[in-house]
């Protein structure tokens, strides 16, 4: 199969899913309906533009051939690869779960000591421990909440962190230090936009919280920060 080919058939991929969206789609026709299912679509929101560009290769192979009847444009190798990825990400996009797996995500009541959370964040190298009260969620503990109460309290208030209870340092939580909780059925582009979303809005996104229905009385499955955004994107690029 030459690349042409190859090409052709992903794209035919990318227009069953759009068709499946959108019972228009003979009428309203490959770019109209991209681009009124992306203003929905995360996945298709992130390609677009790329897509768009595909649009008109697409075009040329189709309706403009040689003497011999054959394309008169041949995708490039990268090409080829890169909307063969897109084809296989909208029909399959991967699962927040297919990255992260399930590995228990350690928790601290906020009538603990610090100490016993400071011992969870050297064992487990957090950053961030999500705070309960019983069942009930009440936010992310972060060393950098750690830091402005060392910051803000005395000396002799700093060395007793056994008598010092999580509760005490939650309050010195930003509150612009948000937290999401999604379903484990989430995709990796759900949470990447979340990261996004949070940053065009000039806030941060302190953790996703990743349940089995996304609600916030649920155990957290797996606990997701902006540093695992990398990790994300490189299998996004796969």
């Amino acid at each position: 199969m030459d690349n042409s080919e190859r090409f052709m058939q992903a794209f035919r991929s990318i227009e069953g899913y759009l068709s499946r969206f959108n019972e228009d789609y003979r009428i309203d026709g490959f770019s109209r309906s991209l681009r009124d299912l992306s203003k929905r679509d995360k996945v298709l929101r992130s390609f677009l533009d790329m897509l768009l560009e595909y649009a008109e290769l697409r075009n040329a192979i189709v309706h403009t051939l040689t003497s011999d009847a054959k394309p008169i444009a041949e995708p490039h190798d990268e090409v080829v690869q890169d909307i063969e990825r897109i084809a296989r990400m909208l029909n399959n996009p991967p699962k927040v779960t297919s990255v992260f797996g399930y590995e228990k995500v350690a928790t601290i009541d906020i009538k603990e000591s610090l100490e016993k959370a400071l011992t969870i964040i050297a064992e487990k190298s957090y950053s961030q421990i999500p705070v309960y009260d019983g069942d009930e969620f009440i936010g992310i503990l972060t060393t950098n909440a750690v830091a402005r109460w060392m910051a803000g309290v005395d000396n002799e208030e700093r060395a007793n962190i056994r008598k010092t209870r999580v509760r005490d340092v939650m309050k010195y939580a930003e509150e612009d230090e948000a937290v999401e909780f999604v379903s484990r059925k989430s995709t990796l582009f759900d949470i990447v936009d979340s990261f996004g979303e949070f940053s065009a809005l000039g806030k941060r996104l302190e953790a996703i919280l990743v349940t089995e229905n996304g609600r916030r009385s649920e155990t957290p499955l797996q606990i997701i920060t902006i540093w695992d955004v990398p990790t994300m994107s490189a299998v996004l690029r796969k």
